[in-house]
């Protein structure tokens, strides 16, 4: 906080198939003094990919998806999850709708056909290339073989059978005041300090509800999806045949994508020095980020917002490597 990385922070750590620790600290945001606990809800960004896969790959093990399946006309469901379907990484798609209808159903068709229709970077499998364009696109598919709108089928098949009960798209009004979820950024378009509302401008006008971006939730919560990932994975939890889970949490190189997550780069990691080399994890733009190491198993959550009140706040990127360092060094010694 002293150093100004961000107004608030809350993390959980998991060893060896239990909680160790979970702590909250800060402010929700930098001019008010609402302070933050370990049970804080947080925008976590692109975490929500975690979350969206994790729907996509139940739906795979009920028998309602296919790996296979070609999504939005292009490429395969598995090239999608991994970030190799040939979609640009990004465009900002939301400026196409009229401000006036951002957040409405014409506002979402907008967004996803923009999403869908994106010129390809490459052809499907040729390279890999993180992309919320391909989530975007993926969210038509999820909603018709789910058969609910994302926000229900998500609670359907991954957060209700968790009982991530404080894992929402557009908090709920249990979830406290606005004022009691981190805040993000201070920005003027968006008329002021966005707190209670999606950060990623594609996600809001979409009414909030999308596969790469939306979700608010916990430190705790975060984890929990992870320690599933790995217990089902590990043959300990029935989330997902175990098969499939380890298809989630193992990449084919170093550096590469899994159906789930990103794993270790060789050199200059988030993840730091002391995560193992198959670590996976995954970052979110408003400075959150979970990782997995599961040969020591061990699991660690950070949750910030440190785009309040800036987003060119990036003291972040050292910091997240040397939080992992140390709580590798506190647990693993």
């Amino acid at each position: 906080m002293a150093r100004g990385i961000a107004p608030a922070a809350a993390a959980w750590i998991w060893h060896d198939g239990a909680e160790v620790a979970r702590a909250g600290t800060g402010r929700t945001r930098l001019d008010r003094p609402r302070p933050v606990t370990a049970g804080t809800v947080f925008d976590v960004a692109s975490l929500t990919k975690v979350f969206a896969s994790s729907l996509a790959l139940r739906l795979v093990a009920l028998g309602r998806a296919s790996r296979s399946d070609t999504v939005a006309g292009r490429a395969r469901l598995d090239e999608i999850l991994s970030h190799r379907a040939g979609f640009e990484a990004w465009l900002p798609l939301f400026e196409r709708v009229p401000p006036a209808q951002r957040g409405g159903q014409e506002a979402r068709r907008i967004v996803i056909a923009g999403a869908e229709g994106s010129a390809p970077v490459s052809a499907p499998g040729a390279r890999t290339l993180y992309s919320d364009l391909g989530y975007i696109a993926l969210v038509p598919y999820l909603e018709e073989r789910s058969q609910e709108r994302l926000d229900r089928a998500l609670a359907t098949h991954v957060t209700s059978p968790l009982g991530l009960a404080a894992t929402h798209y557009r908090p709920p009004a249990s979830a406290g005041s606005a004022e009691d979820l981190a805040a993000t950024e201070d920005s003027e378009k968006r008329g002021g300090v966005i707190q209670g509302q999606v950060h990623d401008d594609n996600a809001h006008a979409m009414g909030g509800i999308s596969a790469h971006a939306g979700i608010f939730s916990t430190a705790a919560e975060v984890g929990e999806l992870a320690a599933a990932l790995l217990g089902s994975a590990e043959g300990s939890s029935d989330f997902l045949p175990p098969g499939l889970a380890r298809d989630a949490l193992v990449a084919d190189r170093p550096g590469a994508h899994t159906l789930c997550l990103d794993s270790r780069s060789p050199e200059g990691s988030s993840a730091g020095a002391r995560f193992g080399p198959r670590s996976v994890g995954h970052l979110g733009f408003t400075g959150c980020s979970v990782w997995i190491d599961p040969d020591a198993r061990l699991i660690a959550v950070l949750l910030t917002n440190r785009v309040n009140p800036g987003r060119d706040n990036d003291s972040i990127r050292s910091f997240r490597p040397a939080f992992h360092d140390a709580i590798a060094e506190m647990i693993l010694g």
